[in-house]
């Protein structure tokens, strides 16, 4: 039975068929003629449903010299990481031999080849796992393509391949090698050791063997990083020695199989200098020592002001605000700079029972209890934009509750911010519709926090965020067609969410003239990104506010064509 099909096979090879498409079952008889002396035409009557296979050939006499796989000269952190059995490897690939252009990166045996390239029309495949050379002929092709499976019993590892015909071999291509797509941070930091940075690709870990990282430093220095941890797609690893400012680290990563060849190309990363200092190093400025008192219901701008205006003096500090309800007469603009960073911190976010509803009385914070620092606006029904904006580099926000709305404002956004190195832990964002509608269904279209284009390294960790509308945008959507220029560039680099509690409120409504206005619908998502390059959204919770009453997110994500390099691995 074996024989039969494998004839079968050859014969379908053989007939080159125009195109790659999804393969029809085989003839229940081939009694027609033979396609050439040296075929015999077998009749196959299928007796399992397994799925055919590459038939393997002898291997061809170039095989004893091959096309070379250009390797990285890694030579002192390579030895343990596999490659046996490589074959003798020169020179260059014959000139009119078949070429592959695109090939499927993770195939593993006895599973399916995709390849695009040229003259591919009688191609046949070298296959080298480690210490396994062998060849076979294709179960298609055509000019520009051709599938093949991997014989089941070669080894799951860094595999080399090299297209050949009567022409002669063409230049190798490589599979289940490590690729690094982008990493995250997007950056070292000089004179600092234990700095972790996270890879993501494909190919970066296999079964059964250990990954190496190793950076290469500018003056040539090699050093292996410390593994964290490791998956096929993502990889942590921990730098040990510090980089020096205005250097580039250059990154290669390798999956323990496939020796020389088993190299990542390098991943660049640039080395920049941190300026801000640990908080037990900055001075302290206690709003309530500018004149801010809680719980008077008053206006404490011009306290918060004063006191940012005196730390920015010390280039940064903490602002500290004690328990209880600030309020805010207007947007708090923070746009001073802080080269040692500055660190706006309550007393805690308290505790918040989300039935209390997001109702223009929100602004009693009926739900809130326990130990907060609670922001908002004084006069509620005169604010139509946003309660902070942040222009600033080096700033963090922690331990506090924000409570911001508009009156119907669309592009309204309860906090805006625009820098670099940003980062928000343990806050608490509420954004309501300030309009008392008529039954009580009220409804906010803008967005809960917004993060400016051309920002970069924001961290949002342990957050929650409550609001009708969407409760995360990057990116702002003026930069998007048909509303205005597209930025190729992906202005906004490297957002990390990380471990928040994302609420919504969307449902049916009724507008202030008393008209249905049906559902909010696509205003309602847990984030939206566009002109986004690296994004990490894990591990974060999202959930309708009231699903009794169908009262939901409408969407959970929303990531635009205009952004890339975005990973989601988990989400509840």
């Amino acid at each position: 039975m074996k024989f039969k099909r494998a004839a079968w096979l050859l014969l379908a090879c053989l007939l080159a068929l125009a195109s790659c498409g999804v393969p029809t079952d085989p003839p229940e008889t081939s009694d027609s003629s033979s396609p050439g002396p040296d075929t015999e035409m077998t009749t196959i009557t299928p007796e399992t449903n397994e799925p055919p296979v590459s038939v393997e050939i002898d291997l061809p006499g170039e095989a004893d010299k091959l096309p070379a796989f250009p390797t990285t000269d890694l030579s002192a952190v390579t030895e343990g990481l596999g490659g046996a059995g490589l074959p003798v490897m020169s020179g260059e690939a014959d000139e009119n031999a078949p070429a592959i252009g695109e090939i499927s990166k993770l195939t593993y045996p006895d599973e399916t080849l995709a390849i695009a390239g040229y003259r591919l029309d009688n191609v046949k495949l070298i296959l080298w796992t480690e210490g396994d050379l062998r060849a076979v002929v294709p179960l298609r092709s055509d000019a520009t393509k051709t599938e093949a499976t991997i014989p089941a019993d070669m080894t799951r590892s860094t595999t080399l391949i090299w297209p050949y015909d009567e022409n002669g071999v063409g230049a190798p291509v490589r599979i289940n090698a490590p690729e690094i797509y982008w990493a995250d941070p997007g950056r070292l930091y000089a004179g600092q050791t234990g700095q972790e940075v996270r890879f993501f690709g494909s190919g970066l870990w296999l079964e059964g063997h250990t990954p190496v990282v190793a950076a290469v430093f500018a003056d040539g220095r090699t050093e292996t990083l410390e593994i964290v941890d490791a998956d096929p797609y993502q990889l942590r690893a921990r730098l040990s020695s510090a980089p020096k400012a205005g250097e580039t680290v250059r990154f290669y990563l390798h999956n323990g199989t496939g020796g020389a060849c088993g190299w990542s190309e390098a991943f660049p990363m640039p080395v920049a200098v941190d300026t801000t200092a640990d908080e037990k190093e900055l001075t302290v400025f206690r709003v309530d020592d500018f004149g801010a008192v809680a719980g008077d219901g008053q206006d404490d701008l011009a306290a918060f002001r004063a006191a940012v205006s005196a730390a920015a003096k010390e280039d940064g500090g903490i602002i500290e605000f004690g328990p209880g309800e600030y309020n805010l007469g207007a947007t708090w603009l923070i746009t001073n700079k802080f080269t040692k960073g500055l660190y706006l911190r309550g007393a805690g976010m308290g505790d918040y029972d989300k039935k209390s509803g997001l109702g223009h009385d929100e602004y009693d914070h009926i739900g809130l209890s326990g130990t907060y620092t609670l922001l908002r606006f004084a006069d509620p029904s005169s604010v139509k934009s946003k309660l902070i904006q942040i222009g600033s580099d080096n700033v963090f926000v922690s331990d506090m509750t924000i409570i911001g709305g508009d009156n119907g404002d669309h592009n309204s956004s309860n906090v805006f911010v625009g820098g670099t190195n940003l980062r928000f832990t343990s806050v608490r964002f509420i954004k309501t519709d300030l309009r008392d509608f008529a039954g009580g269904r009220e409804i906010s279209v803008g967005s809960n926090f917004e993060i400016d284009n051309y920002s970069s390294e924001i961290t949002v960790s342990g957050c929650e965020f409550h609001q009708q509308g969407s409760a995360i945008n990057i990116g702002n959507i003026e930069g998007i067609w048909p509303w205005g220029f597209f930025d190729s560039q992906r202005t906004i680099r490297n957002v990390r969410i990380t471990g928040c509690d994302i609420y919504g409120y969307a449902g049916p409504y009724t507008a202030p003239d008393g008209r249905s206005a049906g559902d909010l619908g696509e205003m309602s998502r847990g984030m939206i990104g566009f002109n986004l390059q690296g994004l990490v959204f894990e591990n974060n919770t999202i959930q309708g506010y009231d699903k009794a009453n169908g009262k939901l997110l409408v969407r959970s994500i929303y990531v635009n064509a205009t952004s890339e390099k975005c990973i989601s691995p988990a989400i509840r």
